[in-house]
């Protein structure tokens, strides 16, 4: 289920803010999993030429979700969403053929993203391609800044979610509205 529309602090919105989706996540009773993502363009250098690429940052649980495994390496782990935790992507089977040549030792190289070192800790299936993120090529941990964690009015994420069994989508709209609504009775939104 994709969070299409959500009823959140300030009305309906069609993209969460961070507080809102961490909330969500906190107070989650109906889906196995819940995920958040955003599109984004990086910086890469290190080559011959500085590359703008094509990328999403997403919770660490995203592929988890998605029930879909790196075909090298591993996933995000859950503390790789946190500040302060050491910079990691997973890039796409195309991005390895083309900017690595299928190096075998992929896992033990590193992409500059942004001015930063990232180990890469995973290449993606070739099969791999996510509709709502177009050609993403990169994946970082999406880690929220102190004030992203506390802008409510602000709503730049997509959320996605896996349901529980037995759980129905209309239910699962309503519990997150739930959810949404203490927040309006406790803030006075």
């Amino acid at each position: 289920m994709i969070a299409q529309g959500v009823e959140t602090k300030k009305g309906w919105s069609f993209r969460p803010s961070a507080p809102d989706f961490l909330e969500w996540r906190a107070q989650n009773q109906v889906f196995a999993s819940l995920s958040a993502w955003t599109f984004d363009r990086f910086n890469v250098t290190g080559g011959d030429t500085p590359q703008r690429i094509m990328g999403s940052r997403v919770s660490a649980d995203f592929f988890r979700t998605l029930k879909v495994q790196p075909a090298r390496g591993r996933d995000f782990l859950p503390q790789e969403e946190k500040p302060g935790a050491g910079h990691v992507a997973m890039i796409s089977s195309g991005f390895w053929h083309e900017h690595y040549n299928s190096d075998p030792e992929i896992l033990s190289k590193s992409i500059d993203i942004e001015g930063e070192p990232y180990a890469i800790v995973g290449v993606m299936p070739e099969e791999f391609h996510f509709l709502l993120m177009g050609r993403a090529n990169i994946w970082v941990p999406l880690v929220f800044t102190d004030k992203e964690r506390m802008d409510h009015d602000t709503g730049w994420l997509n959320v996605i979610g896996r349901l529980k069994p037995g759980v129905a989508p209309a239910a699962a709209q309503q519990a997150m509205s739930s959810i949404a609504a203490g927040w309006k009775a406790v803030s006075g939104h």
